[in-house]
């Protein structure tokens, strides 16, 4: 198209805008493609870090898991140690009757 204007002085300065036009479009072309480009690389980095938090947020689950089980074998032995302790105490007092009378 240029080439057909070149040389037509009474189309000097639509050239001129037609360049300027090109020249706009370019580059508004690159800062698409470079803004596209930023947009993927941020969508690429939260998509990271919502797996790092899906990950951490499993994690604490199995840990406020464990610890659950851990505090409920804890109270469990607390329990049979309380009954050891009264069958001790029985025992004792069985023993006692036995050798004491």
């Amino acid at each position: 198209m240029m080439a057909k204007i070149d040389g037509k002085v009474h189309l000097l300065k639509f050239q001129e805008e037609l360049k300027t036009m090109f020249g706009l479009y370019t580059e508004g072309s690159e800062n698409a493609a470079t803004t596209e480009r930023k947009i993927q690389e941020l969508t690429d980095e939260l998509n990271f870090m919502n797996e790092q938090i899906a990950s951490k947020n499993r994690n604490l689950d199995e840990t406020t898991s464990q610890k659950k089980s851990l505090h409920s074998s804890i109270e469990e032995g607390f329990s049979k140690v309380e009954v050891l302790r009264e069958a001790e105490k029985k025992n004792r007092a069985r023993i006692a009757e036995f050798y004491g009378e």
